[in-house]
């Protein structure tokens, strides 16, 4: 039995290389997939929104006490 009569053989044959594939931009992605996913993993939403919080409003306790 030949290859060319058979039809349970497969020929595969190797295609040619893509232009967008590239070995260092993989590295470099991973690298801020990883440090991404470490950061967001140890900052919780309430310390995120404490952070970007501009300047807290000074809250005067004296006030309080000369009134109530």
């Amino acid at each position: 039995m030949s290859e060319e009569t058979d039809p349970h053989v497969v020929t595969i044959t190797q295609g040619t290389k893509v232009g967008w594939f590239d070995v260092r931009q993989l590295f470099a992605t991973s690298v801020k997939v990883l440090t991404s996913t470490i950061v967001s993993s140890m900052s919780g939403r309430r310390e995120l929104v404490a952070a970007l919080d501009p300047a807290p409003r000074p809250f005067d306790y004296l006030e309080k006490r000369r009134f109530g």
